[in-house]
């Protein structure tokens, strides 16, 4: 586990993010997809607890 500083391009992957998993059966808030965006950018595993990212294309570690 380490910690990363945000993605450069947090905000519009944000943005995108949000247009792909705000408006299905996921319903990811903005802090879930700020998320999602940072763990794309640098291409590692999500660490989440619940199950909402189950649909995305990204790994997720409990």
């Amino acid at each position: 586990l380490r910690e990363l500083p945000p993605a450069p391009e947090a905000a519009s992957l944000s943005i995108e993010a949000a247009s792909r998993f705000r408006s299905n059966a996921m319903r990811l808030n903005m802090a879930d997809c700020f998320h999602y965006a940072c763990a794309h950018y640098y291409a590692v595993p999500m660490l989440s607890t619940a199950d909402e990212f189950r649909l995305t294309d990204l790994e997720t570690v409990s």
